[in-house]
């Protein structure tokens, strides 16, 4: 049986996108009002969920799945950027999130995770 936690308390908000930023992407806050692709070490606030223009609709709640870092494992965890781009549940800082789910797939580790 296939599962999906898609659509779970989701929630979005619409910011001024600051740099290339594409659907998926885990996206962090530096500047007011401005979302930016989340680089190594960042906190992660969401991910990407849609990208109009000079804007980025980004999903800061419920559940979303990332492309994370192999032995990504299902538990709490706090949330950042590997130096490969990839989500990593070894972050230092910010709230725990819950991955509830772990995949691999032919584009790598996938988690669900509810943020």
């Amino acid at each position: 049986m296939d599962i999906s936690f898609n659509g779970y308390d989701a929630n979005a908000v619409t910011f001024i996108r600051n740099g290339d930023i594409k659907v998926g992407d885990p996206v962090t806050i530096r500047e007011p009002f401005k979302a930016e692709k989340a680089m190594p070490a960042d906190q992660v606030i969401g991910i990407a969920a849609a990208v109009n223009g000079n804007y980025v609709t980004v999903q800061t709640r419920g559940a979303a799945e990332f492309v994370c870092e192999s032995g990504t494992e299902v538990g709490f965890a706090k949330l950042t950027v590997s130096d490969a781009g990839k989500i990593s549940p070894y972050g230092e800082e910010g709230p725990d999130r819950l991955i509830v789910g772990v995949t691999e797939t032919a584009d790598g580790t996938v988690a669900a995770i509810i943020l």
